[in-house]
């Protein structure tokens, strides 16, 4: 197998020498790449930069935000002739082997220096027409790639049992609450306090606070930060859908006493004094306030989330059902189809198709008269390398669908301008191409799955041809139908795809935690990692999805066997082909071009478990055998030689006994004999 280590600098540094695979919030620092512009360096020149000493840290270069300038061009004059800092040592002739002293990277400031503000460019034009970074995303292409799973950043909190003592365990009933898609779970842990004055106002007002986030979503989303746009994006869905914990029913007399409160809060406002709660009040409100038992300090208020147990008794859906009437409910709709539009184009981004089409099959059944919707969704299928032919037909379909709505939706009826706002207006040209992408996929897929079924069918026949020439020659060729061959489906538990797998997951921890840790650059290095070990799967997947046994149901196969004259009934043509088949999956799998650290992880990993799994399976069997032993050896003891050992053995007692006792009274009293006369 060919591996390749992802290592840069001088250091020959192994990639996962901090890594601890087994708790990934440990990790240290893997995937690290040398800092920006010290490609040229040695390790004499080591001492002179402040960055390579460890003096100071790599100074990031972030690109500027539109309207923004870092400074005037006469400070960056001043600057220029300003000796950074730690460049003391520098001559004229280490200049160029420094990135700051060469110009390429900017000097970073030290932790004492104040830093200077940034000058806002003044924007002007209509304050009602978005700018290009608030566009909606655009109707563009994406690149081919492997799905990788969306991994929730709040997956732990929702199996949480509360932190709250007062919190009883309520039933574990989770059906409904695991069916709610992801988006829709991360509403719990919204800012509970702002939501709630939000959701209260009606539709129109509520909209400009929906139409903030997602036009903050929509500038993230076009500067490549698809994260961050997930999470404006679900901000907005949660103005209008959204879940809830369920408010606990106050009892008759708490409901008195607050009647009571607000009927003599509200004459306090009419006389116009407010009187100072009495110091009696105060300590009361001190001693209800939950106390934190580390710290012995109050604790801070909470969102309910964190604090309850979430199943189907504790949350709740709101979808709407406070609106009544139909210019509201329309409005709601509308903005709901455009966020899940914006969220399956985040999912896209970011190669999670599967998280794409499930909110776009929520937004097809408020509005299935929208293009938009089945042109994603064609999208979100044809784009997945990892597609099958179904999937691609599938795609093809959405993607008829989308051209035949366009045709009489109401959005394009509008005017060009107001298409141009609403990043639409190329939607004809790009649909036609994505169709046209979508017969080419459909195409390859189709030859490749062909190209594979002939390797194996021409492979048949030149071993037939080979034994054809041995009768020939008057040599008998090697029979192989009396011997055990290989079962069919055996490779359905290969060791090389368990490994693949096991390396894929590694992969998706690694993401999942630089994703946390915000370091981007890390996560970039770490997908693209990632595809080559999708790549390898996805092969090998294709050749475990060939059925030679039932190939009267493949149809691709059948038109592949016209052009051969092979008996696919005899077992000895099943037996070569399965050996073909698993020989395949291996040749691919000392191919693959794998990180060699991950890789280690990975079959560390695999052996671990599978040793742990044997000695839990040889527990179970000693234990089963224990539980059948005191059974064998009770019928041994009924039936055996032991129990006529011991039957014997007691009737000899029993004679001597009787010999010595037969003049007594024991003896005449159990009739063991007469006794002696007098």
């Amino acid at each position: 197998m060919n591996t390749s280590t992802t290592v840069s600098g001088n250091e020959t540094s192994s990639f996962f020498d901090n890594v601890d695979m087994e708790n990934p919030k440990n990790f240290a620092n893997p995937l690290v790449s040398m800092p920006k512009g010290h490609e040229g360096y040695t390790e004499q020149d080591k001492d002179k930069c402040p960055v390579m000493s460890g003096k100071m840290k790599a100074p990031v270069e972030e690109p500027e935000e539109e309207g923004e300038t870092d400074s005037s061009d006469e400070e960056d004059e001043e600057n220029e002739n300003e000796m950074p800092a730690g460049h003391e040592g520098y001559s004229e002739k280490d200049k160029e082997k420094c990135p700051v002293m060469s110009g390429k990277v900017k000097a970073p400031a030290e932790s004492g220096e104040p830093k200077k503000k940034k000058k806002k460019k003044i924007q002007s034009g209509c304050p009602f027409m978005p700018t290009e970074s608030k566009k909606p995303p655009s109707l563009a292409h994406f690149e081919q790639t492997f799905e990788i799973p969306y991994i929730s950043p709040m997956r732990h909190l929702f199996n949480f049992r509360g932190i709250l003592s007062k919190n009883k365990a309520s039933p574990e009933e989770k059906e409904k609450f695991e069916a709610y898609p992801i988006y829709l779970k991360h509403t719990l842990f919204h800012n509970e306090e702002k939501f709630e004055k939000i959701r209260k106002l009606e539709v129109a007002h509520r909209f400009f606070v929906y139409d903030k986030f997602r036009e903050q979503g929509n500038k993230k989303y076009n500067r490549n930060n698809a994260t961050e746009a997930l999470s404006l994006y679900e901000h907005a869905l949660s103005c209008f859908k959204w879940l809830e914990i369920k408010k606990t029913e106050k009892k008759k007399d708490e409901k008195e006493e607050g009647e009571e409160d607000e009927e003599k809060h509200e004459k306090e406002l009419e006389i116009g004094e407010r009187e100072e709660p009495e110091e009696e009040t105060k300590e009361e409100e001190k001693e209800e306030e939950e106390i934190d038992p580390e710290t012995g300090k109050p604790m801070k208020p909470l969102n309910k989330a964190f604090t309850s147990i979430l199943n189907d008794d504790t949350v709740e859906l709101h979808d709407g059902e406070e609106l009544k009437e139909s210019n509201e409910i329309d409005m709601r709709v509308s903005m709901l189809v455009n966020i899940y539009l914006a969220l399956s184009c985040a999912y896209l981004k970011l190669n999670h198709y599967s998280m794409a089409i499930t909110a776009i099959d929520e937004g097809i059944k408020l509005n299935n008269m929208t293009s938009q919707l089945y042109f994603r969704r064609s999208q979100a299928r044809a784009y997945n390398k990892a597609a099958t032919l179904e999937d691609l037909l599938k795609a093809k379909e959405d993607i008829e669908k989308a051209i035949e709505i366009k045709h009489y939706e109401k959005l394009f009826q509008q005017e060009p301008g107001i298409l141009k706002i609403l990043n639409v207006h190329n939607a004809g040209e790009i649909y036609v191409e994505h169709a046209h992408l979508v017969e080419k996929f459909i195409k390859e897929k189709k030859d490749d799955i062909k190209t594979n079924i002939r390797f194996f069918f021409t492979r048949i026949k030149e071993i037939e041809n080979i034994e054809e020439s041995m009768l020939k020659d008057g040599r008998i060729p090697y029979e192989e139908d009396n011997e055990d061959g290989v079962d069919i489906n055996e490779d359905n538990n290969m060791e090389e795809v368990d490994i693949i797998r096991e390396m894929a997951t590694k992969y998706f921890k690694i993401i999942e935690f630089y994703l946390e840790t915000q370091k981007k650059d890390q996560v970039k290095i770490a997908r693209k990692e990632v595809q080559v070990v999708l790549e390898a799967y996805n092969k090998m997947k294709l050749y475990m999805g060939l059925d030679f046994k039932n190939y009267q149901n493949d149809k691709l196969l059948m038109e592949v066997l016209k052009d051969f004259d092979i008996d696919m009934e005899k077992p000895k043509i099943q037996r070569r082909l399965e050996k073909l088949r698993i020989a395949k999956i291996k040749e691919i799998f000392e191919k693959g071009q794998f990180n060699w650290e991950v890789f280690q992880y990975a079959v560390s990993d695999y052996y671990k478990r599978k040793e742990e799994q044997a000695k839990k399976k040889k527990e179970e069997e000693e234990e089963a055998e224990n539980d059948e032993k005191p059974k064998k050896n009770w019928l041994k003891q009924m039936f055996g030689a032991e129990f006529a050992l011991q039957i014997f053995v007691l009737m000899l007692l029993f004679a001597v006994f009787w010999y010595w006792n037969k003049g007594s009274l024991f003896g005449s009293t159990l009739g063991l004999g007469g006794g002696k006369s007098k």
